[in-house]
């Protein structure tokens, strides 16, 4: 119980505070400056993305590494098999 009353207290003495207003701290240079136009937020984003096309596109890419590299593998393993084999003839 001394919680809830403390709190209610609390609360009651932040209601009575008294807000400035925010006009009057604003200086007459501020209020005459040039401030940047607004745009709305989807504009200024662009498109928002594709997240499936986007995982496509990166799992194509990785794909055609792995491809490429697969393939420069096997040519490396040929190629030391030839060595091998012609050093074992000589």
């Amino acid at each position: 119980m001394p919680r809830s009353a403390f709190l209610s207290l609390l609360l009651l003495a932040a209601a009575c505070t008294q807000v400035p207003e925010l006009n009057e701290r604003i200086s007459p240079d501020l209020r005459k400056a040039g401030f940047p136009k607004l745009v709305p937020l989807d504009e200024a984003l662009g498109p928002p993305a594709d997240p499936e096309g986007e995982a496509q596109a990166v799992q194509k890419s990785l794909e055609a590494r792995r491809d490429a590299l697969a393939q420069r593998a096997r040519r490396l393993q040929e190629a030391t098999d030839q060595d091998t084999s012609q050093s074992e003839t000589e």
